[in-house]
């Protein structure tokens, strides 16, 4: 099993690397830049827990790419602003509406496993 403290930091430190300049300072080249490295971050979080997100697709098959790599990011306890650059989302409000709907989805105990406070067991998903 992954170093899952490891990963947590080096994806914080990555995202806070490359936090959004603004619209205004921020270049296509910039951007390419930033869409590279959200490219390799999750690419990194398919590898290190494929077989967390498989277990998950097939018990939850209505989830999707997105939402699975939400529970992930969720459950390396990632700051909300990690979490919304990975995501590409802007709002709170948008990682707010994805949990409530993955919440719908999934039963209570594995919500609770991912969204919980409590640290990240090995092999608990």
């Amino acid at each position: 099993m992954p170093n899952i403290s490891k990963i947590g930091i080096e994806l914080s430190i990555k995202a806070s690397g490359l936090k959004d300049k603004g619209p205004i300072e921020e270049g296509k080249k910039e951007r390419e830049e930033k869409q590279k490295e959200i490219n390799s971050i999750q690419k990194e979080i398919n590898e290190v827990f494929i077989e967390a997100i498989q277990e998950l697709r097939e018990q939850y098959p209505k989830l999707t790419q997105e939402d699975l790599f939400y529970c992930i990011l969720q459950y390396l306890r990632l700051s909300t602003s990690t979490i919304k650059f990975c995501m590409r989302v802007e709002s709170n409000q948008a990682l707010t509406q994805r949990k409530y709907r993955i919440k719908k989805q999934i039963s209570p105990q594995t919500f609770s496993i991912i969204f919980n406070e409590s640290s990240p067991s090995e092999g608990v998903l």
